[in-house]
């Protein structure tokens, strides 16, 4: 793998050349040929493997460009299309052997769809990030399965923990499991006993020892972050967005109002990223949330992704946002999350986009809360808090005709009294959590910071769920946010949480705009192209993993650069495209 030091030598990689037309060994057969024959030849009719669910692929390998290469063995470079044309065969080809009854999870590529259902995603954010940047992992799992036709399968599992995440570690758990529970996910399980057997406590009912007890998903997680007001303002009762605009300024682009959508239209080609600043006042230290319903514009034939760039904030704060996808195959709901930001006024989040296809949105707002979970099923309900404080939560507005709330009930675990005293904070966390009492008064629930509260509640079948949507900003504002503690307090732990330095920079603030705002039509730019030596034009196709290869040699070497290396045409990227790109797509 790329990044296990085992497999280098010299600086070097090595992979398996999937192109369909690499060098063939001695039976005429290609790697593909090769390694699809080792993976399913087993699971066919009367192999050993023949009863197994599918596969599961490591994913670092089939998601690397590498870049211009000699792919088919003929001494000279070609552009990585030939490899990713190579990587799509693969896929296809697993999925044709294991068929649509199995299950094959690999890195979560959108350019393959139709072939994945999922990913091994390991940490709840990254292998060794427990609750930092999980809203990554929201933002993927919901909008994978938005755009896939498959069904989902996934799996998340807590792999590395700091010394300080260490004395959390049934927390880290509990927490991995509402947001496996929330996202459809597989949520991984220690089997032993003692400090492990509190991390099984919501998984199994407690006590009950029932699994899979939560019965159905009522569908998408609530976000009861929506229930405080927007800092943008309100859409119009029109469904007009003009109240919204004086706080959000375009860069490299124009707004402009196409039905009951908000379109972001690039000015033409330019330097830079296409930009929308969201300015708003918090008016006192706070976590706080951005929710885009968004998509890309184009009319291409297949599926076109780009990236939101990490966001920029103008104040400085605990942990930030970071970048997510988005596609021109529908709308998906975006979240970009910020713990402990400092108050201000006019506060900037810049939001960039990669390309200059049109950006078209069907809300944008941003709540000064934290973005919890709060997931409605037939049994019961799951609550999530990825704050770093804890938050008070109201059943009765999130839930409505829900009732009869209770907690699961814990016994003492197994081998208690071998468990380390520095865990002892944590044992008593989740007997206090999972006490076997009803909730007194739903309005008042407290969810422990980075923490999940799973419910019983009385049954209910998905064909009750309301008709209200989990992520659109409801009517009226509920002002009246509950102060009181709960009848039941679970115990606090008062860990210092660990952070990531790198996922924290200290921005300093800035006041607002001054440019004129517009919200004109513009015409989109033309597609830009690159030259090859004969002088044709070599369209782009947007595509994050095509390279341009330069015909230029020196010494008698070919340089091979990516597009972005010279001042001549801007690319969708917005970067300049050498004029002797060739392969440009």
């Amino acid at each position: 793998m790329p990044w296990d030091t085992r497999t280098k030598l010299d600086f070097r990689n090595f992979f398996i050349n999937y192109a369909k037309d690499c060098p063939k060994d001695e039976g005429g057969r290609t790697a593909t040929d090769i390694v699809v024959e080792a993976m399913v030849g087993s699971f066919r009719e009367g192999g050993i493997l023949e009863r197994m669910g599918g596969i599961d692929l490591a994913s670092g390998p089939l998601s690397r460009d590498l870049g211009v290469a000699d792919y088919n063995g003929d001494g000279l470079e070609e552009s990585s299309d030939i490899y990713w044309e190579g990587v799509a065969d693969f896929y296809g080809r697993l999925r044709e052997e294991l068929g649509q009854h199995r299950v094959l999870t690999a890195n979560m590529d959108w350019n393959f769809l139709n072939f994945i259902n999922g990913a091994n995603q390991e940490g709840l954010a990254r292998p060794s990030d427990p609750w930092n940047e999980v809203s990554r992992t929201v933002n993927e799992m919901l909008t994978w399965q938005r755009l896939s036709p498959l069904p989902f399968v996934s799996i998340a599992f807590v792999q590395y923990l700091t010394n300080q995440e260490d004395l959390l570690f049934v927390q880290m758990h509990r927490l991995l499991n509402g947001y496996s529970a929330c996202l459809g996910m597989a949520a991984g399980m220690k089997l032993g006993d003692g400090l492990e057997e509190l991390t099984r406590v919501e998984l199994f009912k407690g006590v009950e020892n029932q699994p899979h007890w939560l019965g159905k998903s009522f569908g998408e997680p609530k976000r009861p972050a929506t229930l405080t007001a927007n800092l943008l303002g309100n859409r119009s009762p029109t469904g007009g967005w003009e109240d919204m605009i004086p706080n959000m300024v375009p860069k490299r682009g124009v707004l402009k109002q196409e039905g009951d959508e908000l379109v972001l239209r690039a000015e033409g080609k330019q330097v830079g990223f296409l930009t929308l600043d969201l300015f708003f006042d918090l008016k006192q230290n706070t976590d706080f949330v951005v929710y885009l319903d968004v998509m890309s514009g184009g009319n291409e034939q297949e599926i076109v992704t780009r990236e939101i760039m990490k966001p920029i904030v103008s104040v400085k704060y605990e942990t930030g946002p970071i970048r997510t996808r988005i596609s021109n195959v529908d709308f998906t709901f975006e979240s970009f999350y910020v713990r402990g930001a400092e108050k201000g006024e006019r506060v900037k989040f810049s939001l960039r986009f990669q390309e200059w296809d049109d950006v078209r949105f069907r809300s944008i707002a941003v709540h000064a809360a934290p973005d919890t979970l709060a997931c409605e099923f037939e049994n019961g309900v799951v609550l999530v808090n990825p704050s770093l404080e804890d938050e008070t939560l109201d059943l009765t507005t999130i839930f409505p005709g829900r009732s009869g709330y209770k907690h699961l009930k814990a016994a003492d675990p197994s081998g208690l009294d071998k468990i380390d005293v520095k865990y002892n904070p944590q044992v008593r966390q989740a007997m206090d959590i999972n006490n076997g009492q009803e909730v007194n008064d739903p309005k008042k629930l407290e969810v422990l910071q980075r923490n999940s509260v799973f419910l019983i509640a009385n049954r209910s079948t998905v064909d009750d769920e309301p008709t209200t949507s989990p992520t659109s900003p409801p009517t009226t504002i509920n002002t009246n946010s509950p102060t009181l503690p709960p009848t039941s307090i679970a115990t606090k732990i008062t860990v210092v949480p660990t952070t990531k330095p790198s996922s924290r920079p200290a921005t300093t603030p800035t006041t607002g705009p001054t440019e004129e705002r517009t919200t004109s039509p513009t015409t989109p730019p033309t597609a830009p192209s690159c030259v090859d030596e004969s002088g044709k034009h070599q369209i782009h196709k947007k595509n994050r993993r095509k390279k341009c290869a330069w015909l230029k040699k020196k010494n008698g070497k070919h340089l091979a650069k990516n597009c972005g290396t010279a001042d001549f045409e801007i690319t969708p990227l917005g970067r300049a495209c050498p004029a002797t790109c060739n392969n440009c797509s």
